[in-house]
């Protein structure tokens, strides 16, 4: 989707053809056999879970090679980060991918995954790239779409600057407090006495995490709101803002 509506919306060509060819084919070679490492310390066998840490480690090449492209595609034009709300949403989304490709080949190394697998350090990891990745590339190429499909200009710039910094607040307060719950959950679970018994109950590990989980809920609603914004904005786009009189060519109109 970047590669496609990052160059629309911007007016800039992709930074460079090879290195997308590059980070394709090294997607589609190498994450066929990543798979394993979300079966790290199982049944599985060893040598299989050992490929998929060394495999997943390899990852962040392609990953990383696609989000610097991206990122050199707004070489010389990063004043449109501040006069175009879209590029914030896509150039944050690039960058929110290049976090999610490090934390997870991090993750599939074994002897981090022994701290982390279980805890909320896990589903921390998912969401900041499916929150602060997916989604807001999701939403910047729906606005994109929206003054061509339905010949309006974008309802409002300020609601939708407004919508960006509330949901990327969220988003950096949904993962960072989930980062520090798993890892305290991980080190707890593991702490043991000098006769080698627990040191920690379940129950122990959710009282010290309370304040954490407080504050994944906060962000949860913030994330909301955000999301109630944009359908505000989009549906004001498609029923009411002002009509265009032809299809813009690259950014997209917006009051």
């Amino acid at each position: 989707m970047i590669y496609y509506f990052l160059p629309k919306e911007s007016g800039q060509a992709v930074y460079s053809y090879k290195l997308s060819l590059l980070s394709f084919w090294g997607l589609m070679f190498v994450y066929l056999w990543a798979g394993s490492h979300h079966l790290l310390w199982s049944t599985v066998p060893d040598w299989m879970q050992t490929m998929g840490s060394v495999f997943s480690i390899v990852l962040i090449l392609p990953s990383w090679g696609s989000a610097i492209n991206m990122l050199l595609t707004m070489k010389g034009e990063w004043n449109q980060l501040t006069e175009n709300p879209l590029i914030k949403f896509m150039v944050l989304a690039s960058t929110f991918y290049m976090l999610s490709t490090l934390e997870g080949p991090i993750q599939a190394i074994k002897s981090v995954n022994a701290i982390a697998h279980f805890t909320d350090w896990i589903p921390g990891h998912v969401h900041d790239g499916v929150l602060g990745w997916v989604v807001f590339m999701i939403m910047a190429a729906l606005f994109h779409m929206a003054p061509r499909m339905f010949k309006r200009e974008i309802y409002s710039k300020k609601l939708l600057e407004a919508q960006f910094w509330l949901q990327t607040t969220a988003v950096v307060l949904y993962f960072t407090s989930m980062w520090i719950a798993g890892i305290t959950q991980g080190m707890m679970w593991r702490a043991v006495d000098e006769y080698g018994n627990l040191m920690y109950s379940f129950i122990d590990t959710v009282t010290v995490l309370h304040p954490y989980y407080a504050i994944r809920a906060l962000s949860g609603v913030l994330y909301l709101i955000g999301f109630l914004m944009f359908a505000y904005n989009m549906i004001k786009t498609m029923s009411s803002s002002r009509e265009l009189t032809e299809e813009p060519q690259f950014r997209s109109p917006m009051a």
